[in-house]
C-alpha cells in the first residue's frame, strides 16, 4: 500500500470529522471513497490557508529556539512544524 500524501491525509481527516461526528449514516472512510475529489478540494483549501504561518505560530518556534539553540542555529523543520500547528490550534481555541 502506498503511503498517503498530505492532501489525502487531510481529506480523510475532513471526511471523518464531518461524517463520524454527525448523523450522516456513513463512516468517514465511506464518505471519502464516495467523493474523494470533493474532500481533496477541501483539503487543498485547508492546507493553502496555513501556508503562511501566523505570528503566534512563528512566536512559538522562536520561543523554543531561544531556549534550545545558540546563535544562528535553527530548529529543523520537522521539529518546528508540529509546534507551529499546535500554536495555530491553540490560537483558535483562545479566539
Amino acid at each position: 500500500m502506498e503511503a498517503q500524501g498530505m492532501i489525502e491525509k487531510v481529506a480523510r481527516a475532513l471526511a471523518a470529522h464531518i461524517h463520524e461526528n454527525g448523523d450522516y449514516g456513513m463512516s468517514g472512510d465511506d464518505a471519502y471513497a464516495s467523493r474523494p475529489s470533493e474532500f481533496e478540494g477541501m483539503a487543498r483549501a485547508a492546507i493553502k490557508a496555513i501556508r503562511i504561518p501566523s505570528k503566534a505560530m512563528l512566536h512559538a518556534v522562536e520561543k523554543i529556539e531561544d531556549e534550545r539553540y545558540v546563535g544562528y542555529e535553527r530548529m529543523p523543520a520537522e521539529e518546528a512544524w508540529p509546534i507551529m500547528v499546535d500554536a495555530a490550534l491553540n490560537e483558535q481555541e483562545k479566539g
